[in-house]
């Protein structure tokens, strides 16, 4: 079984008009692998990257975690 974390990253990041690179390297990361296992619900960022991104999105991090994780499968 899978746990699948509901969030509205890509719909805030595609809000923005930013690509999965621009975001990661927003983060300092070097690759988007974080960033699409993050937006398929796949993990969780650390509280420190989850800051940035509230912050690069304009929104708080509740509103990129509304709802607590499924298991899916």
């Amino acid at each position: 079984m899978k746990t699948y974390i509901p969030n509205t990253l890509k719909e805030n990041r595609k809000r923005i008009e930013l690509t999965q690179k621009q975001v990661a390297d927003h983060l300092g990361l070097q690759s988007t692998d974080r960033i699409s296992r993050w937006e398929k619900g796949l993990g969780w960022p650390h509280v420190v990257n989850l800051r940035k991104l509230a912050k690069l999105y304009r929104v708080t991090m509740e509103e990129l975690y509304p709802e607590p994780s499924t298991v899916i499968g």
